[in-house]
């Protein structure tokens, strides 16, 4: 089936469905899609199925959790992907590593720039995806030609060290690692003069979720890998 579809040279449509899911899933927040089902008010099942479409507060899992990291993690393999074709043009790591820098400027500007679109002034926010991918991404590059067992180990010491920094790491007034706005993470905010995030979201983000960036150049090596497609 996938060969009656026309792709471009180099697409892999099975990355290109996940994008195209998650912009329907972001679309229809942004439309309020899902806020108008809810107010159906039908109860029973319906209303679990619609609970899953957004985020929980502050304290357990939903589907709607899942999209971030499932933005950040097909984020990685795009960029693996396209790493690993300009390897086959000769583009050498330095080369692209100056790609790289100049897009995550990018992506850094536009985070922060429409935070202030948002607000309809100017603020200082670094929470979001964009600003968050800006980080990951550097973090993902700097080690993307190393084997599996590093790249692995690496994301796993991040989702460490973020546990270790909220868990030990105690400010006076923000102590209480599971608090909101009570946590290491708003402390950093304070630092950084960043507006406390009223959902809880913060700057440091960026170290757990570099490791779902990580994941995404693993699943991409694996993808163009030699491996059959029953391996793969």
């Amino acid at each position: 089936m996938e060969s009656l579809i026309p792709q471009k040279p180099g697409r892999l449509l099975s990355l290109d469905v996940m994008r195209g899911l998650i912009m329907i899933f972001l679309a229809g927040e942004s439309c309020e899609v899902y806020e108008s089902l809810r107010h159906l008010h039908t109860g029973g099942f319906f209303t679990t199925v619609m609970d899953q479409f957004d985020h929980h507060p502050w304290h357990g899992l939903r589907l709607w959790d899942l999209i971030q990291p499932a933005f950040m993690t097909m984020a990685g393999t795009g960029m693996y992907i396209s790493y690993h074709n300009k390897l086959k043009k000769g583009i050498t790591w330095g080369q692209n590593w100056k790609h790289i820098l100049f897009r995550s400027l990018e992506l850094f500007i536009l985070g922060t720039a429409v935070q202030c679109f948002y607000a309809g002034h100017l603020v200082w926010e670094l929470w979001n995806v964009l600003t968050q991918l800006s980080v990951t991404t550097l973090i993902a590059y700097l080690i993307i030609n190393r084997s599996y067992q590093v790249q692995i180990i690496v994301s796993i010491l991040l989702l460490i060290l973020t546990e270790i920094l909220y868990r030990f790491t105690h400010v006076r007034g923000f102590n209480q690692p599971f608090t909101e706005y009570r946590n290491f993470g708003a402390y950093m905010d304070t630092v950084m003069g960043v507006r406390i995030n009223p959902d809880g979201w913060v700057t440091i983000n960026f170290i757990p979720t570099a490791a779902h960036t990580i994941w995404g150049c693993l699943a991409g090596k694996l993808l163009v890998s030699e491996k059959t497609p029953i391996k793969r």
